[in-house]
């Protein structure tokens, strides 16, 4: 079993954050685990499938305030991001880049924990595009690959251009 949560993850006085990255590595196949940092990009989709990163652009806001954007790329140092994410039950974040900092924690089913912050993101692996996001208000994650097949690569290629992402050569995941 990999652990995602090190360290800078667990660096929080939030003893629900601690909790939640602990049991998301224990219980994989409960959550969507995300680790990016200077050691490795990886997202564990519920304990089914591992996908190697290769670049990400984030989109996070509260509401009311403007979003911020935070591109992550392969060993970066000043950066990082972790989340565990329950599709039917919470969400667990933590990031930190020279622009934008984020502690998240939001469980769903309580009415004492609640966050205004949304996060949508896509992650460019080699076989497809992700599509992860996470609207507070709404208490929904959502989860979407698209893999890069000849049918939607015009498309696919279109979407990496405009956020001005890499693409990726293709290969099987």
């Amino acid at each position: 079993m990999t652990t995602y949560f090190n360290n800078e993850a667990m660096h929080t006085e939030d003893l629900n954050m601690i909790k939640t990255f602990y049991a998301a590595d224990y219980e994989p196949h409960r959550f969507i685990r995300i680790a990016l940092d200077k050691d490795g990009m990886l997202l564990d989709y519920m304990g089914e499938k591992e996908y190697k990163i290769q670049q990400v652009v984030l989109f996070v806001w509260k509401e009311n305030e403007e979003f911020g954007r935070i591109d992550f790329k392969p060993q970066e140092k000043d950066k990082y991001f972790y989340a565990a994410m329950a599709e039917n039950s919470g969400v667990c974040i933590k990031m930190v880049s020279p622009d934008y900092e984020l502690d998240a924690y939001h469980e769903f089913l309580s009415e004492d924990v609640c966050t205004e912050h949304g996060m949508a993101g896509l992650f460019v692996t080699t076989g497809g595009i992700i599509l992860l996001t996470y609207l507070g208000p709404q208490k929904h994650v959502g989860f979407s690959y698209i893999p890069r097949t000849k049918k939607n690569a015009m498309a696919a290629d279109q979407l990496l251009l405009m956020l001005e992402l890499l693409c990726p050569p293709e290969e099987e995941e």
